[in-house]
């Protein structure tokens, strides 16, 4: 599970919408994949875009929005590559975000050893696109100048890397066994600023999971170059 919480750190927060945000979100959502489509390699394989499009009121709380209508009812995912996630505003401005990642492979495949996979890419794919949301959002946001980020990454141990288990192909599950794991999460708070969400959003990232790969990760490539090249 990954779980982000982005909030303006001072008290002057409003946005010029008021209580009617629904243009104001699916915009920043189109905006920021607008924005990163040559940033982000293969950008297809971020979920978050599509996932987080339609948002609707919840109740006088503020306004959400999910992938949920995708996954079996009450239940959450279970085998990479599904992911079940959601988005939700809080009023005045602070938006939080979870996502769900399927992890086991092989599970019902005969002749085939199960394992889990910590899908390193996946979760650096999906934080990114969440931090750049937020960026576009709270760009209009009067006090969004100066943000507060709380990530919180768990459920990941005793999973392997899935870079390492892709170069090994089809005996990856013979494999994995004698693969570093990865370790359970890592917990992170960090102050930015809405134009660096909005246009660097990877270096935020960074900061939030950097810690969490060197257990696992074992590649020679930087995972945050190679998702999002440089300049």
């Amino acid at each position: 599970m990954l779980t982000l919480v982005v909030r303006p750190a001072g008290p002057d927060i409003s946005h010029p919408a008021g209580a009617w945000q629904q243009d104001a979100l699916q915009n920043a959502v189109q905006e920021a994949r607008q924005r990163h489509a040559c940033r982000l390699a293969n950008i297809t394989l971020v979920k978050a875009f599509a996932a987080l499009a339609e948002w609707k009121p919840d109740e006088a709380r503020g306004w959400a929005a999910t992938n949920s209508g995708f996954q079996v009812a009450g239940t959450a995912p279970n085998a990479d590559p599904q992911v079940l996630m959601g988005a939700a505003l809080t009023y005045p401005a602070t938006l939080s975000f979870r996502a769900f990642f399927g992890l086991r492979r092989g599970e019902h495949q005969p002749s085939i050893h199960p394992y889990t996979t910590a899908r390193e890419a996946d979760v650096v794919y999906e934080l990114v696109a969440m931090l750049a949301i937020t960026g576009e959002y709270l760009a209009d946001v009067l006090g969004g100048g100066h943000l507060l980020v709380a990530s919180s990454l768990s459920g990941f141990q005793g999973a392997v890397s899935s870079f390492s288990t892709d170069t090994l192909g089809s005996v990856a599950d013979l494999e994995a066994a004698k693969l570093p794991v990865a370790a359970s999460g890592v917990d992170r708070v960090e102050r930015t600023s809405a134009a660096e969400l909005r246009d660097t959003p990877e270096r935020v990232a960074r900061l939030l999971i950097e810690r969490w790969l060197p257990s696992f990760y074992m590649d020679d490539r930087d995972l945050f170059d190679t998702i999002v090249p440089g300049d």
